[in-house]
């Protein structure tokens, strides 16, 4: 809804090709977060940031909301829980050789 693309990673290799690049290749990269790391909680920060838009837009009532939130906390504070970044893609190529 606000233009972001979650998977503009993934799109890399192709818009290199697309743009004349040859002989890509490609690296993807997922972190585990461990209980203690800055990142571990980044999406309950997600959450956060859009809590306006969402209670704003009516995609969810503030009591759900705070609800699963709640639900959300408890699971990442959990040493089980194991939890995942995002994939990060690396991607290089070369341009090709000119006549």
């Amino acid at each position: 809804m606000d233009g972001i693309d979650r998977t503009i990673g993934t799109k890399v290799p192709r818009l290199m090709r697309e743009a004349g690049l040859v002989d890509i290749r490609v690296q993807p990269w997922v972190h585990a977060y461990p209980v203690g790391h800055g990142r571990r909680m980044l999406l309950l920060d997600f959450v956060e940031n859009a809590r306006a838009r969402l209670l704003d837009q009516q995609l969810i009532d503030e009591a759900e909301l705070n609800e699963l939130t709640a639900v959300l906390t408890r699971h990442l504070e959990d040493p089980e829980t194991l939890v995942l970044s995002s994939v990060f893609v690396q991607a290089w190529g070369r341009m090709p050789e000119r006549p």
